[in-house]
């Protein structure tokens, strides 16, 4: 299984362009159930970002992703970039649950969300997302089952 954390800042390597990008962030859709794109940026950039789309991810390497398609610039997309590492997690009661620790995936689809250090949300169970918020329907804490 892989994890936001696990890629955030790993290089991808792009066969369409022949350059290396590094993983900032990922784009889910509005349920949180999948991922979308990922954000990257240049080795040297000043803050500029791009996107690549899922669809175009070839591999998920120990080392490095290899991408197959266009680098857009994420200027449009602006708005869909939320910073959800370390986001403040409330219920519908405006309870606050805890801190966004990771989102855990299987071939970009999420599995579970990783709150605190041992709890879990569903993304069935996510009402909102914003820019350092998750909003969820779960009144209490969900437990990884640890081995």
């Amino acid at each position: 299984m892989k994890s936001l954390r696990n890629i955030i800042n790993k290089p991808l390597i792009n066969i369409h362009n022949g350059k290396i990008h590094y993983v900032k962030n990922a784009i889910f859709n509005s349920s949180m159930s999948y991922v979308q794109m990922l954000v990257l940026a240049d080795k040297f950039s000043t803050g500029k970002e791009f996107v690549i789309k899922i669809s175009d991810i070839k591999a998920v390497g120990p080392d490095a992703l290899v991408g197959n398609g266009p680098i857009l610039e994420s200027d449009t997309l602006k708005r869909d970039i939320y910073h959800l590492l370390g986001a403040e997690i409330y219920n519908e009661e405006g309870v606050k649950l805890g801190v966004l620790k990771d989102v855990f995936w299987e071939n970009f689809k999420v599995s579970y969300i990783l709150m605190n250090e041992s709890e879990m949300i569903y993304p069935a169970n996510i009402i909102s997302i914003g820019n350092r918020l998750l909003i969820t329907d779960i009144t209490q804490k969900l437990y990884v089952k640890k081995n």
